[in-house]
């Protein structure tokens, strides 16, 4: 006879970032725009992350495996500390500690990954295979203390992050511009700045109307 399961959803508004402490002993670190829900039944500890960001430090059970859902992948471990990332149709799993496996949800097709700490996996929805990195956790982990640190990451990406932060929507409309690539630290405080910082490191201006803020590609920049 198992004891009834207890589920708890937990959101984060834009630019909000929350600890949670589960009942297993696990601690959550929710980023901005972030919503999971958790289950913890006697058996087995069942996330599902809707959208967002969170960093999971997993309590050791090996009789009740936590498992993550997100999107047509699933995360699964026993013990260890990690980031998950689900926006715009991508996923990304950087180990810190311990290890991970992410594996096709049911239904959805690809092969299962074995991740390491310093390793990185990115996953579009619906791909059968999926890119494995080297990755620096700190750096990763660093939007808990309001850092974003970027090696080479598309524009695109660092959109997305910002967008979690922020009220006010930013878009890119040139898929050229969205792909340029992104090394560089942004500290999160006013929008405006960190926009700002963001132009010296992509030759980029901001363009600003009732629906948001638009990013194009300064010209008069020479860069």
């Amino acid at each position: 006879q198992f004891a009834a399961a207890e589920t708890e959803t937990y959101t984060t508004a834009k630019g909000e970032r929350r600890t949670v402490q589960l009942a297993d002993g696990s601690t959550v670190d929710l980023n901005g725009g972030t919503r999971l829900t958790v289950t913890l039944a006697r058996d087995s500890r069942q996330v599902v992350l809707d959208r967002g960001q969170a960093v999971f430090d997993v309590a050791h059970a090996a009789r009740r495996p936590f498992t993550i859902a997100a999107g047509d992948r699933t995360v699964r471990v026993v013990g260890t500390q990690f980031d998950v990332r689900r926006l715009d149709g991508k996923l990304s799993v950087t180990v810190a500690r311990g290890a991970v496996e992410v594996r096709p949800s049911a239904g959805a097709t690809g092969r299962a990954y074995r991740l390491h700490p310093g390793q990185r996996l990115d996953h579009a929805e619906g791909a059968s295979v999926a890119q494995i990195a080297p990755a620096q956790a700190e750096e990763v982990l660093g939007w808990r203390q309001g850092r974003l640190v970027y090696r080479e990451q598309p524009l695109s990406e660092v959109v997305a992050d910002l967008n979690q932060q922020f009220a006010t929507p930013i878009r890119v409309e040139d898929p050229t511009l969205a792909r340029t690539p992104i090394s560089g630290v942004l500290v999160i405080d006013d929008q405006a700045a960190v926009i700002e910082r963001l132009a010296l490191l992509v030759p980029i201006r901001a363009v600003r109307s009732d629906a948001g803020v638009v990013l194009r590609r300064d010209v008069a920049s020479g860069r």
